[in-house]
């Protein structure tokens, strides 16, 4: 922006005050019908997005520096810029690939035009680079296993998920129905920049740089969104980075010093997307609100189950305390609640490893097979406790299986599913209300 503190400062604010067209829709469960959800990550930081967009919005402030102010790439430079890349690939490798697939399309068109400069096609080729060496090199490769490519899966699991009664009419409209979800998700920075991005597709070659990255982004990531399908849902930050240059580029196309009558519908949607902004406030601030009332007993608790108390942190501390190191614990407490595979309680308090307390991410995001190395485990954790649709092993079977596999302790949590029929044969060494601790050998 030139060094404007205004447009710098609205730019930042953006993030936390425009966000999608639900409206009151978001009230009761703080759940966009769009499935926008940025603003709950720039709050809360939930799996590091805002510290990618943290990093982001320091390589792109480094990148048009030096394109714009023709900055020296000194050694010093070159090198804040590796390093902020490093660490948003690290923080958020999709938000990486998207930027640096972004440059180095830039960069190609660049080189098309015969407008390239050396140092900006030096440093895409190198910022593409570093991305491959990280993902391949050091990042888990099982998102390409689960990733799925389909046109409709991600349409289908937001407003438009009804729209399609006319299967082939459906799939000629399928683009239209993408552009509209993305100026729901958000209105005002896409109705500023869509048309002027539209408006310059024509005048490809003769775009700058910045320019040529921003859209590329832009289109990139709001096409992969779309096209792509994560059992996690993990293709929403592709559309995260869509929108960060979009906000990026609406705070500069769009004058907010003078009030305009043709620029009415820009106005409204800002009201409408803010209206929005103002219903996630009321449900995050009244969630945390109605917790301190819980806890405080003026209001009546839920009957919670599947809860982290106290006892459980207490259990972690125990075994963090008596486990030797290479020592393996087993426990009932596999998933939060719905068997999805996602607890990781214990392992967390304790910082010792279990046999198996969690697998979804291994296997949507590790590329571990279920079948062959999370079933049998699953299995023999049922063994133990009679479930996943096992019989309790006897107590001498359960010793020999522990000893195998190198597991010293086994955790029941009576709020989860399970019994310790055989492991009350086992001397217990911790036992707090909900949880119990049995050393095996």
């Amino acid at each position: 922006y030139n060094l404007n503190e205004g447009k710098t400062n609205l730019f930042v604010l953006s993030f936390y005050t425009l966000s999608c067209l639900s409206l009151w829709k978001v009230l009761p469960n703080g759940h966009s019908v769009f499935n926008y959800s940025l603003l709950e990550t720039v709050i809360s930081n939930v799996n590091s997005q805002c510290t990618a967009l943290g990093f982001l919005a320091v390589f792109v402030g480094l990148v048009v520096n030096l394109v714009r102010n023709h900055t020296k790439l000194s050694a010093k430079y070159a090198l804040a810029l590796l390093l902020t890349f490093v660490m948003l690939v690290f923080s958020k490798s999709p938000v990486a690939a998207i930027v640096a697939l972004a440059i180095i399309s830039a960069a190609v068109v660049n080189l098309l035009t015969k407008n390239e400069k050396k140092t900006i096609t030096a440093i895409s080729v190198v910022t593409l680079a570093v991305f491959g060496v990280i993902y391949f090199g050091f990042l888990s490769e099982g998102t390409g296993k689960s990733t799925l490519f389909s046109m409709t899966k991600t349409l289908e699991l937001g407003y438009f998920k009804n729209m399609h009664t006319n299967p082939a009419l459906y799939m000629v409209v399928i683009p239209g129905f993408m552009i509209l979800q993305t100026i729901c998700m958000a209105p005002f920075q896409a109705f500023t920049v869509f048309p002027k991005m539209l408006c310059d597709v024509f005048r490809i070659f003769r775009l700058s740089f910045e320019k040529l990255w921003f859209y590329a982004a832009i289109a990139g990531g709001t096409l992969a969104f779309f096209i792509t399908y994560h059992e996690a849902f993990s293709q929403v930050y592709f559309i995260y980075v869509a929108i960060f240059f979009l906000n990026l580029l609406a705070v500069e196309y769009f004058d907010f010093t003078k009030l305009r009558f043709k620029y009415i519908i820009h106005y409204g949607l800002i009201v409408l997307s803010c209206v929005t902004t103002l219903f996630f406030y009321i449900n995050f601030g009244g969630s945390g609100i109605r917790q301190y009332l819980f806890h405080y007993d003026i209001l009546e608790k839920y009957p919670y189950i599947w809860c982290v108390k106290a006892e459980d942190e207490l259990a972690g501390v125990w075994l963090r305390e008596n486990m030797e190191s290479g020592e393996l614990f087993i426990t009932n407490r596999t998933h939060t609640g719905q068997g999805e595979g996602l607890s990781n309680v214990y392992t967390c308090y304790s910082g010792k490893q279990s046999y198996m307390e969690g697998f979804k991410y291994t296997v949507s995001n590790m590329g571990i097979d279920f079948a062959t190395q999370v079933r049998p485990r699953l299995d023999l954790v049922g063994k133990v406790f009679g479930i996943y649709d096992q019989e309790i092993a006897d107590t001498d079977e359960i010793t020999q299986m522990c000893v195998d596999n190198n597991i010293r302790y086994a955790l029941f949590s009576s709020q989860f599913e399970g019994e310790t029929t055989a492991l009350d044969n086992f001397p217990v060494v911790f036992e707090d209300r909900t949880v119990k601790i049995y050393k095996i050998y």
